[in-house]
């Protein structure tokens, strides 16, 4: 297709028709919805239930193989009769010459939303073509043929496979007219091996795009570097073992669903579109928080907890339960692998670094985005920790925002303290961070404001405040995902109950957090990787118009650790102090007893959207009895009001001479 800045008229108006022509769709369903008698509430709820609905589920083929189907649906929807989950995917290929391989992928698509969800489904596929929007409904006698096809297709790949590993020989590879097919294809080693080729590609193609994409996979793999870390009794840090990949394929166990009297499971893949814990103090959200990291680490997953006083430290005490029948055999009694207690501002445990002058590799520095909103976050904890008031549009931060982009990318060394008060005393004029326009630095800040925060900035280097930002080990994340049943606990008891450092040393985790994900992209964008639980959020998540940099990072985070496999766990019993608008990315709501009225009508409004009766889940609320919460999402197509199963640690809350203890008995 043409260039959008070469476009005519009617190149404008062909796009407008394929806009018209998929709205028009969207109307028949919702129009049919309503007219059926549901609000329109109600009735866009149902028509949009999920957009990239991803699933990764065992399948047994004909000959009784196990195996495993992944995929992506476009957009799940409620059919129009009700009675079903209607399946769209959008295609711009042309239907005359992929129509086949599209029918078996919708095939296994419908499979998948039969088994996860255990719903009828229809399907349609779209074409989006230059000139128009071409549909092709899909009967179900015709997905079940290309679904016994899809498992037709399997066993002939794995005999494939199995022939040539044998030497057996004798059989002709798998076609592809796509080159770009086979460095995805999961048998193109055993292509190259025994062909040379895949059918598709010259040798030299081959050698050169294999080389090409083997050099993409190493630059992604995360870096292992070595760290102090407790003995552990598995080691792969490569890739996990048939058992850990199996386990990470099982749902968790939360509890028990109350209505039908039976376990509640949630699927690992569900919680990465993240997680909201909502319930007044003592309804058992800390509770249901440690229950969802019991299950991750007991599957074979890592997490990153933020505890602000203590709870979650207990998490690494000797299970006092057996564990569950389902895991103990293929995990033993030791749940967590591997576990960190960092103590930022004390020595009770392992002391965390923070070091909010580190510079951000070039490609971070490089989005405009991140880079405003890391000074941003930079400067305004600085102001903070320094004693500054009403620091959004002071002087002082502007300064400071210019004085670090300079340092970042024109400074050979890193950032110090020290350095920054040198660049300040002899800096002349400063650079916009936004459009590069050059001011002097005496028509932004006057000289008296501009030594006293140079003299600020050394008291941070020598003072008493600079022990904070000095020594300690740095968080390595590249070695917490690499390892199966990883845990590290941040504890922010020895921080104190200054809101000023909690601030700080939470922005920082976040942002460490978050530049390890932009450095480490992983090739399926579902996959977790990574729980990262912040526990009583409220005093980092607050509504408009308060914006601690500790919001802004959050908001990066639910918008983008998805793809990258990390999964945000948040809970408060502060349902009213946080920011709704900072939810809108989070999927799967979690809401124990709410006794106020003002938390309820909060919640009321935010939920109009994902039910038709908000009110009546809160009245549900409000009547809730400790360990009993009501979830919305979590794959579910209807709110489940659950009893949350009990912890196989001990709940208690640890001060940090229980940390010491647990430090010493490595």
């Amino acid at each position: 297709m043409k260039s959008l800045t070469k476009w005519e008229a009617e190149d404008f108006q062909r796009a407008w028709r394929l806009v018209e022509t998929a709205a028009f769709k969207l109307a028949e369903f919702y129009e049919a919805k309503v007219s059926s008698g549901h609000s329109p509430a109600e009735a866009l709820r149902r028509l949009f239930i999920d957009f990239e609905w991803s699933f990764s589920l065992p399948l047994m083929t004909k000959k009784g193989r196990k195996t495993t189907v992944n995929g992506r649906i476009d957009w799940l929807a409620e059919g129009p009769s009700g009675n079903e989950i209607f399946i769209w995917d959008f295609k711009t290929s042309d239907a005359k010459e992929t129509l086949t391989e599209d029918l078996i992928q919708v095939a296994l698509y419908s499979y998948a939303v039969k088994e996860s969800l255990g719903l009828t489904t229809k399907a349609a596929l779209l074409y989006l073509t230059e000139d128009e929007v071409k549909e092709e409904i899909i009967a179900e006698d015709k997905i079940q043929a290309f679904y016994d096809l899809a498992l037709g297709t399997i066993d002939d790949i794995m005999d494939w496979i199995s022939a040539t590993e044998s030497k057996k020989g004798g059989m002709t590879p798998p076609a592809t007219r796509d080159k770009n097919l086979c460095l995805q294809c999961k048998v193109i080693d055993v292509c190259t091996k025994w062909y040379g080729n895949p059918p598709s590609l010259s040798i030299e193609e081959l050698k050169l795009r294999l080389q090409q994409y083997k050099d993409s996979r190493r630059r992604s793999e995360p870096k292992r570097t070595t760290t102090r870390e407790a003995p552990r009794t598995v080691t792969s840090p490569e890739s996990h073992s048939r058992m850990d990949v199996e386990r990470k394929e099982q749902p968790f166990h939360i509890g028990s669903d109350r209505r039908k009297n039976e376990p509640f499971y949630i699927h690992p893949r569900v919680l990465n579109k993240h997680v909201a814990i909502l319930g007044a103090s003592g309804s058992g959200k800390t509770v249901l928080g440690k229950t969802i990291i019991e299950e991750a680490l007991l599957h074979g997953y890592s997490a990153l907890l933020i505890d602000p006083q203590g709870d979650l430290c207990s998490l690494l005490l000797p299970s006092t339960k057996d564990l569950p029948n389902r895991l103990s055999e293929q995990i033993g009694q030791n749940y967590v692998k591997n576990w960190k207690i960092y103590t930022p501002g004390s020595s009770k445990g392992i002391k965390l670094v923070i070091n909010p002058l580190e510079r951000p590799n070039p490609s971070q520095l490089a989005d405009a985005d991140y880079r405003l909103t890391i000074l941003d976050m930079t400067a305004s904890m600085l102001l903070m920790i320094m004693g500054y008031k009403n620091i959004a549009n002071s002087p002082e931060k502007a300064v400071l925002e210019s004085l670090i982009l300079d340092g970042w990318l024109n400074d050979q060394a890193e950032l110090t303290f020290v350095t920054l008060a040198r660049k300040l005393e002899d800096t002349e004029s400063i650079i916009s961070v936004h459009d590069n326009l050059t001011v002097p630095l005496i028509d932004v800040l006057s000289e008296r404001n501009r030594k006293k925060l140079r003299q600020n900035l050394l008291k941070l280097a020598i003072g008493t405040e600079g022990a904070f930002f000095q020594d300690g080990e740095s968080l390595n994340l590249n070695n917490l995902v690499q390892t199966p049943s990883n845990l590290n606990v941040v504890s922010l008891q020895g921080v104190g109950a200054d809101p000023t450092k909690r601030q700080l040393v939470v922005s920082w985790i976040l942002r460490q957090v978050y530049e390890w994900m932009l450095n480490n992209p992983q090739a399926s964008q579902d996959d977790v990787r990574l729980f990262l639980y912040l526990d009583e959020v409220a005093d980092f998540l607050p509504p408009h118009p308060y914006s601690p940099p500790s919001k802004k990072i959050l908001m990066l985070l639910f918008r983008q650790a998805r793809k990258y496999g990390v999964s945000c766990i948040i809970a408060t019993q502060s349902p009213a102090s946080i920011d709704y608008k900072a939810l809108d990315n989070v999927k799967t709501f979690m809401i124990g007893r709410i006794p106020t009225p003002q938390s309820r009508r909060k919640l009321e409004e935010y939920l109009a959207p994902y039910h038709s009766n908000p009110r009546f889940i809160m009245d549900k609320a409000g009547r809730a009895n400790t360990g009993e919460f009501i979830v919305i999402g979590g794959g579910q197509t209807k709110p489940a009001s659950i009893k949350v199963r009990r912890l196989l640690s001990p709940h208690q809350t640890l001060s940090l001479d229980d940390v010491a203890k647990i430090m010493k008995s490595q």
